[in-house]
Formats: structure tokens, sequence, C-alpha cells
């Protein structure tokens, strides 16, 4: 459960509101136009306090990973695009201009059965990646903290949040290691104790997986070395990694616990002689091979890690309709909590308008002579009407909550 401050906003009011999605992700955005749309934490927080004021807008959340930036946006269809148009300014040139990005939008139901599929892991880059979910609570809290935050939202990420644990504890979606460089993440952990010292060689596409997995693992220290030492500077900085230098390699390869190698070079990397009798963990992501071990010592293969892989991508594939299941099961309570929304509203009138009748009551009554104290009278005349009244509270939530008609507009009635 994640803590909120208590200044959290309203309900969802008037008969234009709706739930808004817009941003990109590794589906419709390159990785050059996804970075240059990221946001982090003070950014974030930055652009919602700017939002905040923009009439008709009642809350909104940003959801900024490598590999997406969202914005979730409660309110008009106009305050989102006024939203849009602050995130246009804010980074002007790219995103949502660029031709080559095409922006996601999903409205409604399509926004929440969207945000409900991230926290399970089937609407990620590695199928069922567990790691979203983390990003998505400090999403959550960030909005918070920005005043953005409110009843739908907020209702809505927790109700993500228990579909992607239950989705994990009750399904295959998160077990085995679907990315090459999640195996090598785990393989190192399974083999090498206490906290090692990894020097990964490249900054490609597979080295960046692998330095990704290994510093969310949180498994001891990683330093990047590269051919080009503006990109492992690059890597490093996003990993919070260290970086060492091409040209001392073989010193780097003295201190390391690990050796992963990632690159496309056609001729091996480390040799044998670079070793000069130590025993590290050696792992070869490489195709040609970019490690050739001295004679007896052992090295994990590109071969050894894909089959891994594999068996772990086909379990989860496998379980991605009984996921779905869930996330349907979930759009149901999500349709039944919005048709409530209203009702509450009006019970809480109802509720409090009743406790100043029963004080008023016992008032009177005392004052006529009634015997007791006016908290003692006030308390019985509870327990008579207490019970009526939450009988006739119970139908009312049963009625709207969809069973007479399903939902109310404007809320799901895009498809």
């Amino acid at each position: 459960m994640v803590h909120l401050s208590p200044s959290v906003r309203g309900p969802l009011a008037g008969p234009d509101a709706h739930v808004v999605l817009f941003g990109v992700d590794y589906s419709w955005a390159s990785l050059a136009e996804r970075e240059r749309l990221s946001y982090d934490a003070s950014q974030a927080r930055g652009l919602l306090e700017r939002a905040r004021w923009i009439p008709g807008l009642q809350e909104a959340a940003i959801v900024s990973t490598c590999n997406r930036t969202e914005f979730y946006v409660v309110g008009s269809l106009a305050a989102a695009d006024a939203v849009l148009d602050v995130v246009r300014a804010d980074r002007p040139g790219v995103g949502p201009h660029s031709p080559q990005c095409r922006l996601r939008r999903a409205i409604d139901d399509d926004a929440v059965r969207h945000l409900f599929r991230v926290a399970t892991g089937t609407a990620s880059l590695i199928l069922g990646d567990g790691f979203i979910v983390r990003q998505m609570k400090e999403a959550l809290q960030l909005a918070s903290a920005a005043g953005t935050l409110g009843a739908v939202l907020s209702r809505s990420f927790q109700q993500a949040f228990k579909i992607g644990h239950r989705a994990r504890r009750t399904t295959d979606i998160g077990r085995g290691e679907a990315s090459l460089g999640a195996v090598i993440a785990t393989v190192i952990h399974e083999r090498v104790s206490g906290s090692p010292a990894t020097l990964l060689v490249g900054a490609g596409a597979t080295a960046r997986d692998i330095a990704r997995q290994i510093t969310k693992r949180r498994i001891g220290t990683l330093t990047v070395v590269n051919r080009t030492g503006e990109r492992a500077a690059a890597l490093a900085r996003m990993c919070g990694a260290a970086t060492g230098e091409w040209d001392r390699l073989d010193e780097a390869l003295q201190r390391a616990d690990v050796v992963v190698c990632a690159t496309s070079a056609r001729l091996p990397i480390v040799r044998g002689e670079g070793l000069a009798g130590r025993q590290p963990l050696l792992i070869d992501a490489g195709v040609p091979r970019n490690i050739e071990p001295p004679a007896g010592m052992p090295c994990v293969t590109v071969d050894d890690l894909v089959t891994r892989q594999d068996e772990a991508l086909s379990r989860r594939e496998r379980a991605v309709p009984a996921v779905l299941r869930l996330v349907d099961q979930e759009m149901a309570d999500w349709h039944q909590w919005m048709a409530q929304r209203p009702i509450e509203g009006l019970l809480q009138t109802l509720f409090a308008g009743g406790a100043a009748a029963r004080r008023g009551l016992a008032a009177d009554l005392v004052a006529r002579g009634y015997p007791g104290a006016e908290d003692d009278v006030e308390r019985l005349i509870g327990k008579w009407t207490g019970g009526w009244l939450k009988g006739h509270a119970a139908e009312l939530r049963e009625w709207a909550g969809g069973r007479r008609g399903g939902p109310t507009a404007p809320i799901g009635t895009h498809g």
C-alpha cells in the first residue's frame, strides 16, 4: 500500500470528466525519442505542479521509465489537451512533435485497462516485468506531493498494484528470467556470494539490459568499459555505475569478481593472459564470442543463457490469458466503484445530516425532561436509526454498482 498525503483531490465531477492516457512507450517510439521525453522525479513534480492549475483538470500522474513515459489525466478532454500543450512547451521539438514518434492516446476503459496491463507486465517490453510496479508507486507518490492526486487515480493505481501482485502470485507471468540481462543477473546472484564487483564490457542494447538488471537487483558494484568512452559513460550514468578506461581493461579485469562481455566485436576481447591466474565468473553474451578463457576455466556462453531465457518466456506467454482474465475481473470492480461514486457523496450528506438530527433530537428530549445525558440519549437514538440507514445505504450501493445496467456515463463509454 502506498502511503499518501492527506491532501487528496475530490471526486470525479461533471458530465465531461474522463480518465485520459497519452504518452509513448517502446512499441510506439524509439529509444532516442523515449529518452528525450523522459522525466526524472523533480522534472515530473515540476510539470505536475504547473499543470494542476489547468481549468477542468482534476488529477494527473506521470509514469516515466526507460521504456515508457505516460501521462494519466482525470478531467475534461480539453484539460487533457491542455496538459499535452504543457508537455510540448516543456519538451519542444521532441516526443509528440516528432513524426517518428506516434503518441498513444486512450480514454476511460482503455486507459485504465492499459494501466492494469502495465502493472501485470503484459504491456512491458520484457513480458512479466515486475520492476514496473515499484516505478508506478513512485509516480503515485509524486502526484500526491505535487497536489494532483485524487480519488480516481489513487483507486485505479491501487487496483493496479493489487492485480500486479495477484498475477505474480497466482500465475507464471513473473516466473523465470525473460530477458538476457535478467538471466545474467540471476546467474551472478546464484554463483557469486556477497557483493561481487562486476565488470561489463560493452554499451549496446544487450549491455544496457544487463546493466539495468544488475543495478535493479542491487547485485554488488558495476563498472562499464567500452571502446567508445562516451557510450560507456552514458550507460554508467543511467544505471549509477562506474566507468573504466578501455586501454586499461587488463587492470579492470584484475579487480573483477564477474566479467560480462556483450559487444559486437569479431575477435575475442578478454583473453586468458588478461586474467593472469584469477578465477572470476566469466559470462560471454557476444556473438561471435567475446571471451577466450584459459584452458580449463569455465565460461557461461550465450547458448546457455538463451536456453534459460526461452524456457522462461514460453512459461510466461502461457500465463498471459489467465492474467488478462484477472484484468477483466478488476475492470468490473473498477466499473462498480466508479458507478458508486455519485452515491457516496449523497450517503455522506445523509449520514452527516442524520448525525446532526440525532444531536438536535437528543438535546430537545433532555430539555423536555427525558432522563440521561445528551450523549447517552444521542447514542440510544443512533442504535434505533443506524441499522435502518446502513441497510438502505447498502441497497443504494448495490444498485449503483452496475447490477442494474452497468457503469454510468461517461466512464466506460469509450471502448
